[in-house]
């Protein structure tokens, strides 16, 4: 599967195919011995693929002197191991100021990452990363369902085309909602903001109550008297019965 194609990409906009080398990277990059070794060890090749912008899509730029976003580039990394893909997703966003849209392969897999940036006060040179999302690995001959309908949903046709930055913030979230996809039970093809809250709010409380949970579940362990492993156990039951209905809104 082309993922450029699936997404109308190709052969619409102009490919750039610039391979950056290794030590290009760590050079512009200015990465830290630490990250060096990453690169090395993980990294087996980087390729610009493709780069929208203004001129070649009808989409705004958007600079309001925190977020920058003129225009998003997609890199294709080749990793000779799955194991520190987080590492190496976070050490490449880290490094690039640009919005940049990962597409990190390892064999016949594929896994994508977004990351949503700021300048760093004081320093227009540099970003921190806010939010960032990694999905998990996908073998594109054989997607299930939900990941066919998450694929297709990062097309062109179906991100907002208003500004860049509405644009990558539709693609981080459909990035969070696969990525959140047993605790929301279906995958939301359409994005909207407020739709995009609801979600996350709801996750978030989710994981709340999961964590409540396990800790009534820790002291059910440890509890020795009678009545108040009763008293755990109901409360137990009742967050179980809350967490799965909302599961299931």
């Amino acid at each position: 599967m082309n993922l450029f194609e699936v997404w109308g990409i190709e052969p619409k906009y102009s490919y750039i195919g610039q391979t950056v080398t290794k030590k290009q990277f760590k050079q512009q990059a200015r990465v830290s011995t630490k990250g060096a070794q990453l690169i090395d060890s993980d990294i087996s090749k980087m390729k610009i693929a493709h780069g929208l912008n203004s001129q070649l899509i009808n989409i705004n730029p958007y600079n309001d002197g925190k977020y920058i976003f003129e225009g998003i580039m997609y890199l294709t990394v080749e990793l000779k191991s799955k194991k520190e893909v987080e590492k190496v997703a976070e050490l490449i966003h880290q490094s690039i100021p640009q919005p940049t849209f990962l597409i990190l392969t390892e064999g016949d897999e594929c896994c994508l990452s977004s990351a949503i940036k700021r300048l760093k006060l004081h320093d227009n040179q540099s970003v921190m990363i806010e939010s960032i999302q990694v999905t998990k690995w996908m073998n594109l001959n054989r997607l299930s369902e939900v990941e066919y309908q998450f694929i297709s949903s990062l097309a062109l046709s179906e991100l907002p085309h208003h500004d860049f930055y509405e644009f990558y913030k539709a693609i981080q979230a459909k990035l969070y909602n696969v990525n959140h996809f047993d605790e929301i039970g279906e995958y939301e093809i359409t994005y909207s903001i407020k739709r995009q809250e609801e979600i996350e709010q709801r996750v978030e409380l989710i994981r709340e109550k999961e964590n409540q949970l396990n800790q009534l579940i820790s002291k059910l362990k440890k509890e020795t008297q009678f009545n108040k492993k009763l008293s755990l156990n109901e409360q137990a039951m009742k967050l179980k019965k809350e967490i799965d209905e909302l599961k299931n809104q």
